[in-house]
């Protein structure tokens, strides 16, 4: 009996002294909580932080197609309107927003500086909840240069911080894959920094209004929308094909458009800021119907 209550005193002991390792974000959140706003586009809302007093680092999915672009730093302050779009990166699905209101910068870490099994944690606006601080690790970085991180989020958390126990800003959340739990994505703080360089350098009067950015992504919309059954979003896949029953398609579920998908067509697989486009598996039939007829 007493073998047992000290093995059991043992084992206490150890589990203390795992917790007390634990790294406390307090500090970290308060330093930085800030800095982090939450972004509404249209209807849709999501998360940012000014990267210098005057720039704003958001997702680009967050604020593509969105009539108006907005942000606040608690929903008791309101809302202000952002000035313009200073530069977009959709294939790292990454923008920069210009704003006349000073807020106080994070800094940045580098990417290389990560390890597997770093404790991380993200500040933003999941559903809408502001202020959020969720903790994890860094898994692995993948394969398409994104970082799996096990911090839980959900939608709204696009365009999150993600610190490290320095509190320095080592990414930014992108994505979660889809069906999964708590296996969720970050864009590296390399190429946050490498945009905030070109941004930098552009004048001022090469901002973009956001009328004109949102004219730009119209003629992006409407030049993939002539795609026809590409456009359809895997729809019409035939999956009678033997070399086609194990298509996939979307890979990551985020806010409004996902931006990064996995595709696995006849043993290959492949990820794409676009559509996955193996035409041997599309279906025949509706692939026929969408190409003009001839009398």
């Amino acid at each position: 009996m007493n073998g047992q209550r000290f093995l059991l005193a043992i084992i206490f002991a150890v589990l203390l002294c795992r917790v007390a390792e634990a790294t406390d974000f307090s500090e970290i959140f308060q330093k930085n909580t800030d800095s982090v706003v939450t972004i509404k586009a249209g209807t849709h809302l999501g998360t940012g932080f000014y990267a210098t007093p005057n720039f704003l680092v958001t997702n680009f999915h967050v604020i593509a197609h969105a009539p108006e672009i907005s942000f606040c730093n608690t929903y008791k302050l309101g809302f202000t309107r952002v000035d313009s779009v200073v530069i977009a990166n959709k294939a790292h699905d990454l923008a920069i927003l210009y704003t006349e209101k000073n807020g106080t910068p994070v800094t940045f870490a580098k990417a290389a500086e990560l390890a597997p099994g770093m404790e991380l944690a993200s500040i933003g606006s999941p559903e809408g909840y502001e202020k959020t601080i969720a903790s994890g690790n860094f898994s692995q970085m993948r394969q398409n240069g994104l970082m799996q991180i096990s911090i839980p989020e959900s939608p709204g958390s696009s365009g999150s911080p993600v610190f490290n126990k320095q509190g320095l800003v080592v990414g930014v959340v992108v994505a979660q894959k889809t069906g999964a739990q708590n296996l969720n994505f970050a864009i590296p703080a390399e190429l946050v920094v490498r945009l905030l360089e070109e941004a930098r350098a552009l004048p001022k009067e090469k901002y973009m209004a956001l009328q004109t950015f949102q004219r730009q992504q119209g003629r992006a919309v409407a030049s993939t929308t002539r795609l026809n059954s590409v456009s359809n979003d895997y729809a019409a896949i035939d999956n009678a094909l033997p070399q086609c029953q194990q298509f996939t398609s979307v890979f990551f579920e985020t806010p409004g458009r996902g931006p990064v998908k996995k595709c696995v067509c006849n043993d290959r697989m492949f990820y794409t800021n676009l559509f996955c486009q193996c035409q041997a598996c599309r279906n025949r039939d509706t692939a026929a119907t969408t190409e003009p007829t001839t009398k």
